[in-house]
């Protein structure tokens, strides 16, 4: 009998480990996300690859000096589950907060589209970046969306528009 106890204890905990590992994780990428799109954690470098992994930690912590558990779990974890986390959140973050709809209305509702076209004939995506901040600063949710793409996918996206 002792032995049949053994063996189910084991796989009791297992399953304790896995769903807090679960629910850990899940923090991680909500909080990862909540870093770029609403505080501005930038993920790309400028040649679109995605940038160093220690400067987008740094940053994701510099955001959440409020939120011991979350800082906990970013200590915790090493820089390819972090990666995968950041790979999650620019997945998900133009499509569930609607950039391309965001970055529409600062071209027709604000009037930049013109400006826009010409700053993309010059490569001036810091100047695109700047500007879409400015005409969003009054929506928290929006402001900081253009965080989580890289410059291709703002060619993309105004030669969408």
């Amino acid at each position: 009998m002792g032995m049949k106890r053994a063996t189910v204890v084991p796989y009791f905990i297992a399953a304790l480990l896995s769903s807090a590992f679960a629910d850990d994780l899940s923090d991680l990428k909500q909080g990862v996300k909540w870093s770029i799109f609403h505080e501005g954690c930038r993920v790309y470098a400028p040649d679109d690859g995605i940038g160093n992994i220690t400067q987008i930690r740094q940053c994701i912590y510099s955001t959440q000096a409020h939120n011991q558990h979350f800082e906990d779990l970013l200590g915790n974890v090493n820089d390819a589950v972090l990666l995968d986390a950041v790979k999650v959140a620019v997945a998900d973050i133009p499509a569930e907060f609607d950039l391309r709809g965001a970055f529409q209305w600062v071209m027709y509702h604000e009037g930049q589209k013109e400006t826009i076209r010409v700053m993309l004939g010059r490569a001036d995506f810091e100047g695109i970046r700047s500007l879409y901040h400015d005409k969003q600063n009054h929506n928290s949710n929006a402001r900081n969306l253009l965080a989580a793409v890289s410059n291709a996918d703002i060619r993309s996206l105004v030669n969408s528009l």
